[in-house]
């Protein structure tokens, strides 16, 4: 579904990000957290290769949490 919005989709790294950010497979979105929710939505900023990404502080603070720990919050 997300492949078809972005030009330069890459599953694999996708689905590398959600495995990492331990989200559920076949849970609906509707069902997540916020958190979960946030972490879907870094996961899908960095998974089409966009060349300028721009971050609330909640989202910098997920990603430099999981760059220095190797895991999300």
């Amino acid at each position: 579904m997300i492949s078809g919005v972005y030009k330069n989709w890459d599953t694999d790294k996708f689905t590398e990000y959600c495995n990492k950010f331990n989200l559920t497979k076949g849970k609906c979105i509707k069902d997540f957290s916020r958190g979960m929710k946030m972490k879907l939505s870094i996961a899908v900023a960095l998974s089409h290769h966009a060349k300028l990404l721009i971050l609330d502080s909640a989202s910098i603070e997920e990603i430099i949490l999981f760059m220095v720990k190797g895991e999300a919050s």
